[in-house]
C-alpha cells in the first residue's frame, strides 16, 4: 500500500516538474482557437524590425528634384526605412541605366522614359509589379501610359506622370498667316508654308514656320507624326511604308522655314520670337510651356483644340523596380506613395507634368486638367511610337539621322532609306 502511495506521489511530483520546467528558455500558454501550445510574446523586451534601406535614381531638373526630396522625406518619417536619392540629370540616363542593370549593381528603384521599360523587361532587368499595382490602382492609371509597361502578361513600371510635345503658337502671327489654328493636314501646310515665303519676300524679314531642337528625337517624331507618318513599313519586304513616305516629302518642302534651337540655352530665345511674332510655332513639352507662359497670349495646341486626339504624341516616365532588389516590399510602399493623386497633381501645378491617373482629370474642378483625356484615356486616345524592346535604339538613331536631314546635310531619300533600315525586325 506504501509502495502504490509512494508511485502516486512521485507521479505528481513529475507532472508538477514537467509544468514549471519545459524548456531552458521557452514557455506555453493555451490557444483557444486552435488547442494548440503556442509561445506567447516575451515579456518586457521590444522587438525590432532592422530598418530597410532603398536606393533610387531619377533624371529630374534641379527644381522638381527638391519637391522629390521633400515628398521622400515625409515618407521616410512614417515607414521604417531609409531612401538614397541619386539624380543623374544631365546625363545619359538610359546608357547609364543599361550598364548597372546589366551589372547587377542598378538602384532599387529607377525612373524611366516609358520607351526603355519593354527592353529592360525583356533582358530581365526589371521585377514584375503586379503584386501591388493591381485592381483599383491600375484601372485608374491611363491606359495610353501602362500600354508601355505591358509585357508578357505582366505590368513591369507605374506610370509617374506624362509631358507630350505640344505646338505652342502665336494666335496673331497665325492669322497673320491666313490660319486660325496649327495645320492638321498637308493642305493646310503648304497653305501656311507658302504664306511665310511670301511674308518673308514682302517684309525681308527671316519669319520662321516653326521653332524645333533638330537635336531631339521625341520632337522629330512628333513632328513627323503630325504631318501624317506613323514609322512603319509598308510589308514583309521592308519598303517604308506611303505614310511615311509622303510624311519625309512634306517635311523636306517645309525644310527652310525650320528654325533650329538648342535646348533650354536658347528657350528664351525662343519665347522672344514667338511673342514678337518671328516665328510661328514652336514645337517643346507641354510642361515648358505651362512653366513659361502667363499674359503673352501665347496658346498650345491640345486634345480640346487640336479636334482629334490622335494627332499627339504621348511621351511619359514611370516608376520601375530592379529585379535585384531586396526590398520588394518597401520598393512598392514607396512608389505607390510617390504616385498617389495629391503628389501627382502637385507634380502638375508645380512642374506642369501632366497626372497619370486617370481620376484627377474626372476630378478636376475648374477643367484645367479635364481635356487632356478624351475618351476616357483609351488606348486609341494618344498615338504612341512603336513599342517593343528595340523602340530606345530606334529614337536613339532617329536623333542623328533627324539631325542631319532637319539641318539639310542629308536627303529626303537618305532619310527614307535610313528609316525603313531601322524598322527591319
Amino acid at each position: 500500500m506504501k509502495r502504490r502511495n509512494y508511485w502516486v506521489l512521485f507521479a505528481i511530483l513529475l507532472l508538477a516538474l514537467i509544468s514549471l520546467s519545459p524548456g531552458a528558455d521557452r514557455s506555453y500558454v493555451a490557444n483557444d482557437d486552435t488547442g494548440y501550445l503556442e509561445n506567447p510574446p516575451l515579456p518586457d523586451r521590444e522587438v525590432e524590425d532592422t530598418p530597410g534601406h532603398l536606393t533610387v535614381a531619377v533624371q529630374m531638373e534641379p527644381g522638381a528634384f527638391k519637391l522629390l526630396q521633400q515628398r521622400n522625406e515625409l515618407f521616410t518619417q512614417s515607414h521604417q526605412v531609409s531612401v538614397e536619392l541619386v539624380n543623374e540629370y544631365g546625363k545619359d540616363a538610359y546608357a547609364l541605366f543599361k550598364q548597372k542593370l546589366a551589372l547587377h549593381d542598378a538602384p532599387d528603384i529607377l525612373l524611366l522614359d516609358n520607351e526603355w521599360i519593354r527592353e529592360f523587361a525583356v533582358k530581365g532587368y526589371l521585377l514584375p509589379i503586379d503584386y501591388y499595382f493591381t485592381g483599383a490602382a491600375a484601372g485608374n492609371s491611363l491606359s495610353s501610359l501602362q500600354a508601355y509597361s505591358e509585357w508578357n502578361g505582366y505590368v513591369w513600371a507605374v506610370p509617374k506622370d506624362m509631358d507630350p510635345y505640344v505646338f505652342v503658337y502665336n494666335p496673331d502671327t497665325l492669322l497673320k498667316l491666313g490660319m486660325k489654328k496649327v495645320p492638321a493636314s498637308r493642305e493646310e501646310w503648304d497653305k501656311l508654308m507658302k504664306s511665310v515665303q511670301e511674308l518673308r519676300t514682302q517684309t525681308k524679314e527671316q519669319l520662321s514656320l516653326l521653332a524645333v531642337s533638330f537635336d531631339d528625337p521625341k520632337a522629330f517624331v512628333t513632328l513627323f507624326h503630325r504631318l501624317g507618318g506613323t514609322l512603319t513599313l509598308k510589308d514583309s519586304s521592308g519598303s517604308l511604308s506611303e505614310q511615311d513616305k509622303n510624311a519625309v516629302l512634306l517635311l523636306e518642302m517645309l525644310r527652310p522655314a525650320l528654325r533650329n534651337f538648342d535646348g533650354d540655352s536658347e528657350m528664351e530665345n525662343v519665347w522672344s520670337q514667338l511673342e514678337q511674332g518671328q516665328a510661328a510655332m514652336a514645337l517643346m513639352p507641354y510642361s515648358e510651356f505651362r512653366q513659361h507662359t502667363g499674359g503673352t497670349g501665347l496658346q498650345a495646341e491640345t486634345p480640346d483644340n487640336t479636334g482629334a486626339a490622335d494627332r499627339m504624341t504621348l511621351f511619359g516616365r514611370s516608376f520601375a523596380v530592379a529585379s535585384d532588389t531586396e526590398e520588394a516590399e518597401a520598393a512598392g510602399q514607396w512608389i505607390t506613395a510617390m504616385t498617389e493623386a495629391a503628389e501627382q497633381k502637385d507634380a502638375y501645378e508645380q512642374e506642369g507634368l501632366l497626372p497619370a491617373l486617370k481620376s484627377l482629370y474626372d476630378a478636376s474642378v475648374d477643367n484645367e486638367i479635364a481635356y487632356w483625356l478624351p475618351d476616357g484615356g483609351s488606348k486609341q486616345s494618344y498615338w504612341l511610337p512603336p513599342v517593343s524592346d528595340r523602340t530606345p535604339g530606334l529614337i536613339r538613331q532617329l536623333s542623328v539621322q533627324a539631325s542631319e536631314f532637319l539641318s539639310g546635310t542629308a536627303s529626303a531619300q537618305q532619310l527614307q532609306s535610313e528609316l525603313a533600315g531601322d524598322l527591319q525586325p
